[in-house]
């Protein structure tokens, strides 16, 4: 009898880490598009602000426009970008990523290739 508990044991064990791993997978892939989703988002403001920056109401207008059309708000942008306060570190990989978002929005409008980025500099640290 003893070693129908162990097999029970085990048998739950193994059901559980699959589950358990499948949580924390699907977890980290949200977390990597909601960044990446920001992260676009960031980088045509970005792009828009350098393009419309003596038409302040224009910027303003087109701004708005933006974020209606993805389903979110300047506010929820805000609190996005609050996380990071609290964890610096972590703001680099995602300042990396509106910077490759806008280099490839600037080649895209101008047709113009940007230098290669030194790849060392775009890995994170481990």
């Amino acid at each position: 009898m003893v070693w129908l508990k162990r097999i029970i044991a085990l048998v739950i064990i193994l059901g559980i880490y699959p589950g358990y791993r499948f949580y924390q997978d699907r977890q980290h892939q949200q977390r990597v598009d909601e960044a990446e989703r920001y992260a676009l988002i960031t980088a045509r403001v970005w792009v828009a602000t350098a393009t419309m920056r003596d038409e302040p109401a224009e910027f303003i207008a087109w701004r708005d426009s933006l974020l209606d059309s993805t389903g979110i708000s300047k506010d929820e942008i805000d609190i996005y970008m609050s996380r990071y306060e609290e964890n610096p570190e972590s703001y680099d990989v995602f300042a990396r990523l509106v910077n490759a978002y806008v280099d490839s929005l600037i080649r895209e409008a101008t047709g113009v290739e940007l230098p290669p980025v030194d790849s060392s500099a775009v890995e994170p640290n481990q």
